[in-house]
């Protein structure tokens, strides 16, 4: 033992103390973890463009006619400074100032100086607890190896509850762990420890009112959340954090999410491989304020020649444009597509249905994953979306082999019979018009694309 190694000197330690770099804990190159797939989010002041067309009665009604509107709330927090924010793989959310520049044009009218504060310099940083475990890996000197923590992309939006307008920020933390979180940051420059919402994760107590269109809710069924959440307002008059259930390990992979090695039962692993739900993939669908689980919506079981694994990024729309979410898509491992009806006041009325089933291989599924968030278009035709998203995966080893299958883009219409059910678009009826090109880029081939349309299948050799 160390006489040096103790609890607080390794909370210093992840905060970027340096006093005992070395001897006893991990010598760092930069204090700053490495960013991986964290995207970096920009917010200053609030940009929703919200118009005065809420639900009379609503809680975001009531507030534009006591004169606490969001174009009050836009005008409030115009000056807001600029701030990024950030995962990385050092188990933080970061919080870096980025403010606008201050031109002197007095100085001079041609080619100002424009200093730019204190831009760069971190406001504040967060640790979510779905990382808590992979926490002292960072700090050992003698067997430490890479291992994600807060590795994945933050989404943000305003949002009214709690008697007035915000901005939160939720996060999952990719392969770090199984949780997703929300804070407030309204006041990016003053955020406190009351600023955070909430936190859920895989062994969180379940809402006894939550609802489920299949069986029990169960927290469990989150697994690794790599896909973003998202947030909407729904007819329920919530404002909600959509939370697709990710995905679980395979514990016969060289690299496992619980830094086990290779050659080991890798009891860790095995364990949370064994809560993955067997034939379904699930959306969770949280209280933007409280984190609560209103409700757990999961894929049918009962269609033939589908089975749905590891549910993806979640895309939302508003078939009105009234600023009311009505559906929600996500697609899964297999290729298949999901619709998540959120159109009824009631979450139990809430619907899942099959929009597209993926491409298989002789009756198997998975040939052609979806792992990113679908795009929305509006379909001139109907009063629904054209749905367009790309195939294909990257989330381990064998992910890149030479023996993958072609991958895709396609475009899909909603389909509704002439009784006005939904169902799902089929191969049968998309389009194809194949034009051959050779990709160049930077000056090195990119090899052959071969493009189907309008279809539309954009198919990738």
């Amino acid at each position: 033992t160390n006489a040096n190694d103790t609890l607080q000197n390794r909370i210093d330690y992840i905060l970027g103390d340096a006093s005992f770099e070395g001897n006893p804990y991990r010598a760092r190159g930069h204090r700053l973890g490495a960013i991986l797939n964290s995207s970096p989010v920009y917010v200053s002041y609030p940009s929703a463009s919200y118009r005065n067309i809420w639900p009379a009665g609503s809680a975001e009604s009531i507030a534009e006619i006591n004169g606490e509107g969001y174009g009050k709330y836009v005008m409030d927090n115009a000056e807001r400074e600029g701030t990024i924010y950030v995962g990385a793989n050092d188990g933080m959310l970061h919080a870096f100032s980025s403010p606008a520049p201050d031109c002197d044009f007095a100085t001079d009218p041609t080619n100002p100086p424009c200093p730019y504060g204190d831009g760069g310099n971190e406001r504040w940083a967060y640790v979510p607890r779905a990382v808590y475990a992979n926490l002292g890996n960072l700090t050992d000197s003698r067997t430490f190896a890479f291992r994600p923590t807060a590795d994945a992309s933050p989404r943000t939006r305003d949002v009214y509850f709690g008697g007035k307008w915000r901005t939160i920020l939720v996060s999952g933390v990719g392969l770090g762990g199984r949780g997703v979180y929300a804070l407030d940051i309204s006041d990016q420059e003053n955020f406190a420890a009351s600023d955070v919402l909430w936190e859920f994760h895989a062994d969180s107590a379940v809402n006894s009112n939550c609802k489920s269109n299949s069986g029990s809710c169960q927290a469990t069924d989150l697994g690794y959340t790599v896909p973003q959440p998202n947030i909407a307002r729904l007819a329920n008059g919530k404002w909600v954090v959509l939370v697709p259930n990710g995905y679980f390990p395979d514990c016969d992979m060289a690299t496992v999410p619980t830094g086990e090695p290779e050659r080991s039962a890798k009891p860790r692993c095995t364990a949370i491989a064994a809560q993955a739900p067997s034939n379904y993939s699930a959306l969770f669908v949280l209280d933007a304020q409280t984190g609560a689980m209103i409700a757990e919506l999961k894929t049918p079981t009962n269609i033939s020649g589908v089975k749905s694994y590891g549910l993806g990024s979640v895309v939302v729309g508003d078939y009105e444009n009234n600023q009311i979410d009505d559906v929600a898509f996500a697609g899964d491992l297999m290729g298949n597509l999901w619709r998540f009806d959120l159109t009824d006041a009631n979450p139990a009325n809430w619907k899942v249905t099959l929009a597209f089933k993926g491409k298989d291989n002789a009756g198997i599924q998975g040939v052609q994953p979806i792992t990113v968030m679908p795009r929305l278009f509006p379909d001139l035709r109907s009063s629904r979306f054209m749905i367009v998203f790309g195939t294909g995966k990257y989330l381990g080893p064998g992910d890149n082999d030479a023996g993958i299958p072609v991958q895709a883009i396609y475009g899909i219409q909603e389909q509704v019979d002439t009784n006005g059910n939904l169902g799902p678009a089929t191969f049968a009826q998309l389009r194809q018009h194949a034009q051959r090109v050779v990709g160049i880029l930077h000056g090195h081939a990119l090899g052959d694309f071969e493009f189907e349309l309008p279809g539309l299948e954009v198919v990738f050799q």
